[in-house]
């Protein structure tokens, strides 16, 4: 069945739009960036 998976599907990201909400936008954001540059390590400050 084809709505199973599409029920899935919608639930994960459901479940990742939670996260995302309950860790703050911003930081999930920067987290995910600094993910895509390769896990660099943060600046000294």
């Amino acid at each position: 069945m084809q709505w199973l998976g599409l029920i899935l599907v919608v639930a994960a990201l459901g479940g990742i739009l939670l996260g995302m909400v309950t860790m703050g936008a911003h930081e999930f954001l920067y987290a995910l960036q600094r993910f895509r540059e390769g896990w660099s390590p943060p600046p000294a400050h």
